[in-house]
């Protein structure tokens, strides 16, 4: 049940809820009869009275009130009602970057590498006039946002960005918590020393903000993995794929910034949210009008989302109630793969793994991958598995184009490598020779109940693709596949005529349903025995 009306603002809808509070669409009528949409945050009733929370309440409603920059949202009012505190801001007209990312996946597009360059860039200056904030005495208030995600960052239909939900920020030493030791945040961007719970600073925003960058530019999520281990595992320790390993799109001047930003060690990264802005501006310079570009895409995708919201703001400017309300994120069954399965696949397609290592330069930031010289000499190609699923490395010989290289060490970042060639090292121990195609997958053995089957049901966009199993054809999409209960993957393989290939490991531990979007064929094949750096599934 909504309340007719908060302080002098009347309650027409609920937007959404999570966390701590609720967001509510109001309407202010001025003296003169004017109307205008506005966003309440109040705290949920169960924590409205408990005074850590009211504390953190406070916090948000300090930081985000004393921020005056046009890429943060802005704050109209910090008000109570009684016992009850709530927050009105402005309302903006827009999609999440996650919705964003999620609609164009569903549309089997990308986001163009510097349309993503120029979001970050944007979301990075309203960030750093957080991190510059001074109190009444002058000195520095040392925010630090801690929530920074594709979740948090709006991207307004007229092609802008805007920061939101500081809810549970960093204010200089003072922090509510509602638990000793309990750390705050989504964990799959969060820092390393975040996810370790150590003191933050402003670079600790700037490592989730090369995540953002990242999965736009990918269309992966970087450090989503199966447990909350595993996530923390791969923050911490595993080295980061190039994103033009996965899109090769993507320019190198813009890969750089991205990988600088995810370094480690917060001493080797940007120091400032300003320096990677103004890095990633001059790598995307070649956009005249970035913000009417961001515009012209928004309107093309969500066109059905802008006359939803066009059509609830006129009846809120009428006066008129409101009988829709637009769903606060879109597309929210659409799942986007992560990394980990991308590099599972891509070792699977091109079955010519190159082990990489890293090429920093002074400060930490990653050097452009020399152009190769064809050699004819035997080397060794030994492929270290990145996903946390991995669990050896395999080492193969056979002719390529790049001497033997070393391992990289845990936790740096993965550049692509390239030696002169030498005399050919001594042959390893005689490896297994490699398959001329991979060998199938084994099946689950049979269930001896029935009752320990379960179904994964599978959907293509386009549909009618090809669907193998250990080798045999089990019918094409939309098919439901019953499997045995395990937790042993199984690679499943889909193949329609003009698109590329998808390989999609299913865990069959529940009855589950997924929806992959198969990209086109662009372009004429790559070279026999190339890396397919463009294999790309989504799911």
């Amino acid at each position: 049940m909504l309340p007719g009306a908060i302080g002098r603002y009347e309650v027409l809808a609920m937007l959404a809820t999570g966390g701590m509070g609720e967001i509510l669409l109001g309407r202010l009528t001025g003296p003169s009869g004017f109307k205008r949409a506005v966003v309440i945050k109040r705290l949920l009733r169960q924590y409205a009275k408990l005074p850590s929370f009211e504390k953190m309440f406070l916090d948000e409603a300090r930081v985000i009130a004393s921020i005056q920059h046009p890429n943060v949202i802005q704050v109209h009012e910090l008000g109570h009602e009684g016992d009850e505190l709530f927050l009105v801001m402005e309302y903006v007209p827009g999609e999440s970057a996650s919705g964003v990312q999620r609609r164009l996946v569903a549309r089997g597009e990308a986001l163009d590498p510097m349309l993503a360059a120029y979001v970050v860039a944007e979301a990075a200056a309203g960030l750093h006039a957080a991190h510059e904030l001074l109190g009444d005495d002058g000195l520095p208030q040392n925010v630090v946002h801690r929530d920074v995600s594709p979740q948090n960052l709006v991207v307004t239909y007229d092609g802008h960005v805007k920061v939101l939900d500081f809810g549970i920020a960093q204010w200089g030493d003072k922090l509510a918590q509602t638990e000793a030791g309990h750390v705050k945040g989504k964990l799959d961007y969060m820092s390393p020393e975040q996810a370790r719970g150590e003191p933050l600073d402003r670079r600790s925003d700037v490592f989730a903000l090369g995540i953002v960058l990242y999965e736009l530019l990918t269309s992966r999520r970087l450090f989503k993995r199966n447990g909350h281990a595993r996530t923390v595992s791969a923050i911490c320790d595993e080295p980061v794929l190039p994103p033009s390993r996965i899109e090769p799109k993507v320019p190198r001047a813009i890969e750089a910034v991205c990988l600088r930003a995810l370094e480690k060690s917060a001493d080797t990264r940007y120091a400032t949210a300003a320096e990677m802005r103004h890095d990633l501006l001059e790598a995307a310079r070649e956009l005249a009008s970035p913000a009417d570009d961001l515009a012209a895409l928004m309107r093309r995708a969500f066109a059905d989302r802008i006359a939803e919201k066009e059509e609830m703001l006129r009846k809120v400017s009428e006066g008129a109630a409101i009988t829709h309300v637009p769903a606060g994120e879109t597309d929210d069954t659409v799942i986007v793969p992560n990394v980990a399965e991308a590099m599972a696949a891509l070792a699977d397609v091109s079955r010519a793994p190159v082990v990489a290592r890293p090429d920093v330069g002074p400060g930490g930031a990653a050097v452009a991958e020399p152009p190769r010289k064809p050699r004819t000499a035997r080397v060794v190609i030994a492929l270290l598995a990145l996903s946390a699923l991995a669990s050896a490395a395999v080492v193969l010989v056979r002719r390529g184009v790049a001497a033997p290289v070393a391992p990289p060490a845990s936790g740096s970042v993965v550049a692509a490598a390239s030696t002169p060639a030498g005399p050919d090292p001594a042959p390893p121990p005689a490896p297994a020779p490699t398959p001329a195609h991979d060998p199938p997958d084994p099946e689950p053995p049979p269930s001896a109940a029935p009752a320990t089957s379960v179904t994964v049901r599978l959907e293509t966009r386009p549909a009618g693709a090809s669907v193998v199993v250990a080798g045999k054809t089990r019918g094409k999409t939309p098919v439901d596949l019953p499997f045995t209960r395990g937790e042993r993957a199984v690679k499943v393989v889909l193949r329609r005529a003009g698109h590329r290939a998808l390989t999609q490991s299913v865990v069959p531990d529940r009855d589950q349903k997924l929806l992959l979007t198969l990209q086109p064929n662009v372009g004429a094949p790559a070279p026999k025995g190339s890396s397919s750096a463009g294999f790309r599934r989504f799911d």
